[in-house]
């Protein structure tokens, strides 16, 4: 009987090729999922400062070159109520400051929150909330 089996070497290179392959596939499917949520912290960690806040507005100012689509503005009061309302800021320049009247509520208000949404790779995101006390 004439047996013959795949040699050392060949076996070796063999395993190579499926191992970087395995790897190609793995960085091509993980890479694209991460870049998306990379950029957006990128993009909105320090987009917008909270230059000031009053009883009646507060004033806001673009830190970053970023495309800002909107900003939902929730004032909270000391029983913790809330009031919310939208403002739309395209075109917001860099270093460019905005005083947006805030949303009525009963009391004293005591928190200002501000969600920037920003315009990623044609899409509106939201970014985490920056928060001032009034």
């Amino acid at each position: 009987m004439n047996k013959k089996g795949i040699s050392a070497l060949l076996e070796t290179v063999l395993l190579i090729l499926v191992v970087l392959a395995a790897a190609g596939i793995i960085f091509g499917a993980v890479i694209p999922m991460l870049r998306g949520p990379i950029e957006k912290s990128t993009l909105c960690s320090g987009a917008l400062e909270i230059a000031a806040a009053s009883q009646s507005e507060v004033t806001v100012t673009l830190q970053k070159d970023v495309a800002l689509s909107s900003l939902a503005v929730t004032v909270l009061n000391s029983t913790e109520s809330a009031a919310s309302t939208s403002y739309p800021t395209a075109g917001m320049k860099l270093g460019e400051s905005k005083s947006l009247a805030l949303p009525s509520i009963t009391g004293t208000k005591t928190l200002v929150r501000i969600i920037p949404v920003l315009v990623i790779q044609g899409k509106n995101e939201t970014c985490p909330a920056i928060e001032s006390t009034i």
